[in-house]
């Protein structure tokens, strides 16, 4: 519904078009016009029902003089929009477009300026969904989809973005990461009980064949790039940002939390069950993905509904949790349900940490995520090792070993803790 259609309507006739709307299945209102009137009277309208539509709210439009004008003047635009919030009785609104963007030139001082930096500080604060953008001009339509800054594109039709919530989706696509790992050792379980452990060069052979698919399906597959080509930060300007390194830090004890668990845990069940390798690898590793899994289709399925980094604080305190009873429990099954559900407790934290990153730090480019792969992969690498190291040194004591690793989901919880601060540090100096 184009907001035009509320204009010079009373109260009575704008909450007679909701209800029709409702009645119909129209649940997505545009709200460009700042007339003061108009956004009042659609407020009311709006009580007590609010989580039944989608609004599209557009930045840099005000009221002046009687009368709607297009504004970049920062003061201006964010009066306006503090002004609609006010008005419609809205906490926050799913689309945030900047509005009428129909040259390069408008287009290159929306991007570089403080109105596409207002609008981000507005989507890391939870008060927009997803940045978009009104044009009708076809090549700035374009560049903005290739900065990688706008979600949503409206020229002049509502184009939304193919679901709502990225860091759920995020979570979902690692997920399959998990059921890789469980495929590789069922079947692997599976060609050494058929062929015998002699076998595992052919076995090796076999499983190269998916790194070299891979290969083609990288070559050939279309990547659009994250940002707008030099619009990227790129490693110096990331390395200069105290919240890219908080997550750096949150990347390494994830990585570290999640491998050092993973590879010692068959270890564990042959130590402390005495059970066959065969069964070790099925009750140790198999089950930790299995759990991590279901971590990550619970929060790609339910995300909408959970604060992500509240959920990775309370995974990472139950990570904690499998560490201590892991390596301090008396009874080696509770021990071994310990590693398993540890699983569970680091299923979020690398999609987590992605997605925070994604939304706080979006002109981060290919940069920042391949530097925060590094750092997962160096806490995966460094992790097993010192928990390996312990091990040996304390006379094979599997559990000494596990007792150290609690360092990295104690890091782990510092450095979400950390990650709130900043945020809120973020938003006072907003704010100011």
């Amino acid at each position: 519904m184009g907001c035009e259609g509320f204009l010079e309507k009373t109260p009575e006739e704008v909450s007679a078009m909701i209800d029709l709307m409702e009645g119909r299945g129209c649940n997505c209102i545009d709200l460009y016009t700042p007339n003061p009137e108009m956004r009042t009277s659609l407020g009311r309208a709006l009580r007590g029902r609010r989580g039944r539509f989608v609004f599209q709210a557009h930045l840099c439009t005000i009221w002046k003089d009687g009368q709607y004008k297009r504004t970049r003047e920062i003061g201006e635009v964010k009066a306006g929009f503090e002004d609609l919030l006010t008005r419609m009785e809205l906490s926050s609104v799913e689309i945030g477009m900047i509005h009428y963007v129909d040259s390069m030139a408008d287009w290159e001082e929306v991007c570089r300026g403080p109105v596409m930096r207002y609008a981000q500080q507005l989507k890391a604060d939870g008060v927009i969904g997803h940045i978009g953008l009104s044009s009708h001009n076809p090549a700035v339509a374009h560049k903005a989809v290739e900065s990688g800054l706008i979600e949503v594109l409206s020229s002049p039709i509502i184009e939304a973005c193919p679901f709502a919530h990225k860091e759920a989706a995020m979570s979902l696509l690692h997920s399959f990461y998990c059921w890789g790992s469980v495929g590789v050792i069922l079947l692997s379980t599976l060609f050494f009980a058929a062929f015998g452990v002699g076998s595992w060069k052919v076995l090796a052979c076999l499983w190269a064949l998916i790194p070299l698919c891979n290969i083609y399906n990288f070559a050939v597959c279309p990547i659009e790039p994250l940002t707008d080509e030099g619009g990227g930060m790129g490693t110096v300007g990331l390395l200069k940002l105290p919240l890219f390194w908080i997550a750096v830090v949150l990347m390494v004890c994830a990585g570290a939390s999640e491998l050092s668990m993973a590879q010692w845990a068959s270890a564990y069940a042959e130590s402390a069950l005495g059970l066959s390798k065969a069964a070790g690898d099925l009750a140790g590793p198999c089950m930790f993905a299995v759990m991590m899994g279901v971590s990550r289709v619970i929060y790609g399925k339910y995300g909408d509904r959970l604060e992500l980094k509240k959920f990775m604080l309370g995974s990472g305190v139950l990570c904690l949790a499998c560490y201590l009873t892991a390596s301090l429990s008396g009874a080696p099954v509770l021990g071994l349900i310990g590693c398993m559900v540890c699983g569970f407790s680091v299923g979020i934290m690398w999609p987590g940490t992605i997605s925070i990153c994604s939304g706080r730090i979006p002109a981060g480019g290919t940069a920042m995520f391949a530097l925060l792969a590094m750092a997962g992969d160096l806490g995966g690498a460094f992790g097993p090792g010192l928990v390996g190291s312990i091990t040996q040194r304390t006379g094979d004591d599997l559990r000494r070993g596990m007792l150290a690793g609690c360092v990295f989901p104690l890091v782990l919880i510092a450095a979400l803790l950390m990650m709130k601060k900043t945020a809120r540090n973020d938003k006072k100096s907003f704010a100011k």
